[in-house]
């Protein structure tokens, strides 16, 4: 902030000794304040990015008014101050969308499309994550495994549209069972596979049969009720 801040006052000194105040001709520095609005757009929050325009108004009035270049002082302060918050203000609109499609795009890498859980890419990362925290803090790590029983049988006698459908609830259901602070993700094929910060084997245990139980309630193509083996 204050690096760009002096950069407005140099732009302004530029201004104040290009001649014009002694008669000379409008060397235009004043469209230098651009590359303090682009930046600001840029890399600044908008309350920053604000600050900065009116820093720039704010030293440009003054500059124009020591200048005095008469009648067209105030038209070219709107003209140039109109153009600068433009400018800045279509930057930081691009720039935030931007940010949002990269962050789309980084989540849509790490989510399995047919369960809505985390990916194999993305397990791999919160694991290393959630093992270097339990590292620092001493707190114990689960990780609950699991898969549907005779998934390859259903899918033989049913087609894979029953295998993806049984993926899918299996996914619901699991997903909505685990914390917020915990990861629930779709392995591989049928196999699942739940990261459970901050917790023993026995809250694991405790997980992994809500899941069973939830799970049983589905039903399968067949009418008999999906199965999940845990460790």
């Amino acid at each position: 902030q204050a690096f760009l801040a002096v950069g407005s006052v140099i732009v302004s000194l530029a201004i104040y000794f290009n001649g014009e105040r002694h008669g000379g001709a409008s060397a235009g520095n004043q469209v230098l304040y651009l590359w303090i609005a682009l930046y600001s757009g840029y890399f600044f929050t908008r309350a920053q990015l604000l600050a900065q325009l009116v820093f720039v108004a704010a030293i440009y009035a003054a500059t124009l008014l020591v200048v005095d270049p008469g009648q067209v002082g105030f038209t070219r302060w709107f003209i140039t101050v109109g153009m600068v918050a433009v400018a800045g203000g279509i930057v930081h609109v691009l720039r935030g969308r931007n940010d949002d499609l990269v962050a789309r795009l980084y989540r849509a890498a790490r989510t399995d499309l047919l369960t809505g859980l985390v990916n194999r890419q993305g397990f791999d990362e919160r694991f290393e994550r959630e093992l270097e925290r339990a590292r620092r803090s001493a707190q114990p790590l689960a990780l609950v495994l699991a898969d549907i029983d005779g998934f390859k049988e259903l899918n033989d006698r049913f087609g894979h549209p029953a295998g993806d459908m049984a993926l899918a609830a299996v996914g619901h259901v699991a997903g909505a069972t685990v914390r917020e602070i915990d990861t629930m993700a779709r392995f591989g094929g049928d196999e699942f596979a739940a990261i459970l910060p901050a917790t023993d084997a026995g809250g694991a245990f405790d997980l992994a049969e809500r899941v069973r139980v939830k799970v049983s309630r589905v039903h399968g193509d067949d009418g008999e009720p999906l199965t999940m083996s845990f460790g």
